[in-house]
C-alpha cells in the first residue's frame, strides 16, 4: 500500500467529487464525503445549537440533514440555476434532492475506502 492512496482518498472525501445523480438523469452534483471534517463539524454545530424544544420536534432529523447538506456536503451542481445559498436552500426542501446528496456523499466516502482496500495488495 502507498501513502498516496490514503492521501487521495482523504482529499476526495474532504474536497468533494463530481458525481452523477442516481435519481435525476443528467444531474451532476459535487459533494463532500460523509465523515469529512466539515460534515462532522456541521452535524456538531446543528446539535450543539438545537434547544431541547427543537430536539423534540418530529422533523428534527430532517432539519439536521438539511443543515448538513447546506453547510458541508453540497459543493456544486450542473443545473442551469446558479449555485447560490438561496437556490441550495430551495433544493434541499425536496426529498429527492436530499436523498441524492446524501447517497452521493456516502458513495464519495465509500469509493475512497475501496481505493485504499484495493491498494492493500500493492
Amino acid at each position: 500500500m502507498k501513502l498516496d492512496a490514503i492521501i487521495q482518498a482523504d482529499r476526495r472525501r474532504e474536497d468533494g467529487a463530481w458525481m452523477d445523480s442516481p435519481n435525476v438523469p443528467g444531474l451532476r452534483l459535487k459533494v463532500r464525503g460523509l465523515g469529512s471534517t466539515l460534515h462532522a463539524a456541521a452535524q456538531k454545530d446543528f446539535w450543539d445549537n438545537a434547544t431541547e424544544e427543537h430536539k423534540a420536534l418530529p422533523d428534527i432529523t430532517e432539519r439536521a440533514v438539511k443543515h448538513v447538506i447546506r453547510n458541508a456536503l453540497l459543493l456544486g451542481w450542473n443545473l442551469d440555476d446558479e449555485f447560490s445559498p438561496e437556490n441550495v436552500k430551495a433544493a434541499v426542501e425536496t426529498k429527492l434532492f436530499r436523498d441524492d446528496v446524501t447517497a452521493l456523499a456516502d458513495k464519495v466516502a465509500a469509493q475512497g475506502q475501496a481505493e485504499i482496500e484495493a491498494e492493500k495488495g500493492n
